[in-house]
């Protein structure tokens, strides 16, 4: 292998240690804090109609995020049904978590929309990069904003400020690129990060076209609210299955934080930063961490049974073509 090929190996392994470092730093003070084997046991006692709630609110998750995109898509001018869609983000969400690398589950998806999706028009990697960075600028917007109503319904009047002020400062750079595209792209991106200039260029050549901010942005954000209160309603039906009824308010609040902070796939399946979110968000409600941590790992195991269909559908599927989408590139 040459110098050259050898460079991304290199980097794709020095990704993954961190990612599995970071996942044992996580994980292992919280096996200091919570006793697993009263976790285990907290298992069988699960309420299993508050299970098929948390389950169907994971189906309205996946679908909504569907939705989401399709309408996305749609705006770029890209056709494609929802139903093979669903397949291939249900599938992506699915492998992004069970993958110990840095692909991410919308870096995922895109892969397979570009290889093993059925649709009515051809894939290119702009496109596909685009709307994945559109697709999650939507997520972030209204993640933010419900977190804000969130932290006003508990009375922490700086968090919704904070909040408020992170919304308008996004909106503005927003602004401000669709304006003069070139200049803040150049200022956002110094030195090694110029690498990134001309995809940031393909995303505002998107976001300008004809149509975009009335049939896919503010469409997309509205849908991306709704998400964000589907996956809410998994964590709330997950601690009615063992036994704890939370604030509504408070879940909408400490869902939402852990929701932006799981943006970034910093460890394996988002084991340990997930777990360590849901013990601080939920204390205030006296909620034992035995049970925070249950609540997280049920929550994954949901997510990956659901997915599988999908995975096995699509990997069985021959590849259309090959991908050329990386990590560095969503």
């Amino acid at each position: 292998m040459s110098p050259d090929a050898q460079k991304p190996a290199r980097k794709g392994f020095a990704r993954k240690a961190v990612k599995l470092f970071a996942t044992l730093a996580l994980l292992l003070p919280l096996g200091f804090l919570v006793d697993w084997q009263e976790v285990f046991q907290l298992l069988p006692q699960m309420d299993p109609i508050w299970i098929f709630a948390a389950a169907m609110s994971v189906v309205g998750t996946r679908t909504a995020i569907t939705w989401r995109w399709w309408q996305i898509l749609r705006a770029i001018g890209f056709r494609t049904k929802l139903l093979p869609l669903g397949v291939v983000v249900s599938a992506g969400m699915g492998l992004g978590a069970l993958i110990p690398t840095s692909l991410g589950p919308d870096i995922a998806r895109g892969i397979l929309l570009r290889t093993r999706a059925t649709s009515a028009g051809e894939t290119t990697n702009a496109l596909v990069v685009s709307s994945l960075a559109i697709d999650r600028y939507a997520a972030t917007i209204a993640t933010l904003i419900v977190a804000a109503f969130g932290a006003v319904a508990i009375g922490n009047w700086a968090v919704a400020m904070g909040m408020a002020a992170a919304v308008a400062a996004v909106a503005f750079v927003t602004a401000l690129m669709m304006v003069s595209a070139d200049t803040v792209i150049r200022t956002l991106t110094p030195g090694p990060l110029k690498r990134a200039r001309s995809k940031l260029a393909a995303v505002v050549d998107y976001l300008r076209h004809p149509g975009m901010l009335v049939h896919g942005l503010v469409p997309a954000v509205l849908i991306s609210t709704l998400v964000t209160l589907f996956r809410v309603a998994v964590f709330v039906s997950l601690y009615n299955a063992f036994g704890y009824s939370v604030p509504i308010s408070l879940a909408i609040f400490a869902i939402s934080v852990m929701l932006i902070a799981l943006m970034v796939p910093v460890t394996l399946g988002n084991f340990g930063i997930r777990e360590w979110l849901l013990v601080i968000g939920f204390q205030s409600a006296s909620i034992p961490a035995d049970v925070s941590v249950a609540v997280g790992l049920v929550s994954f195991a949901i997510q990956t049974l659901i997915s599988l269909p999908a995975i096995t559908f699509l990997m069985l599927r021959k590849s259309r073509r090959p991908a050329t989408i990386t990590s560095g590139e969503a």
